[in-house]
């Protein structure tokens, strides 16, 4: 195909779906040239051109915004689940421990190292069928009024008594 600007020979193939009988280099010059050819002679054209760049540097502003946003919103989310988790925990521990919470077995007071036990062991099995770790045994306890069989210990007394009643599931013996 022949291209009616520069009168070269082109494959039509390149054409890439216009109607245009230019060759692709004729067409590029023309795009790169063209608004700036019209923001020279036309005055209309330069403010509506403008006025695009505004809209388009705005919509950038929205999005930096709306980043900004969400990832307050999600650090917010965040610290709240945490506290409702917190909570929901000294709530289940200090009615196991009636009142304060603390370690059934040597009395340590720390929360950071308390959890719950099962009584009669099972702990693994019961968590598997729950489908989840620590969150999720606090909130079926509240969600089941507190079964008896549950106690609090200490992370210490816990592996204790894990190793005396030889719980551990890695190391048999």
């Amino acid at each position: 195909m022949l291209c009616s600007k520069c009168h070269t020979e082109f494959e039509e193939q390149l054409k890439k779906k216009r109607d245009s009988k230019w060759c692709p280099e004729c067409w590029k010059k023309y795009r790169t040239n063209y608004h700036k050819e019209r923001m020279l002679n036309d005055e209309a054209y330069c403010l509506k051109y403008k006025n695009y760049q505004k809209k388009y540097s705005k919509k950038d502003k929205v999005k930096q915004k709306r980043k900004i946003y969400e990832k307050l919103y999600y650090q917010s989310r965040a610290i709240q689940s945490k506290n409702r988790n917190d909570n929901r925990k000294l709530e289940v521990l200090t009615h196991y421990s009636d009142g304060l919470p603390t370690c059934n077995k040597c009395g340590f007071i720390d929360i950071r190292a308390l959890s719950i036990d099962h009584i009669n062991s099972g702990g693994t099995k019961h968590r598997k069928e729950l489908g989840g770790a620590g969150q999720s045994i606090y909130k079926w306890l509240q969600d089941n009024s507190y079964p008896k069989e549950y106690q609090v210990l200490c992370m210490n007394c816990q592996f204790i008594k894990r190793h005396e009643n030889n719980e551990c599931s890695k190391r048999k013996g």
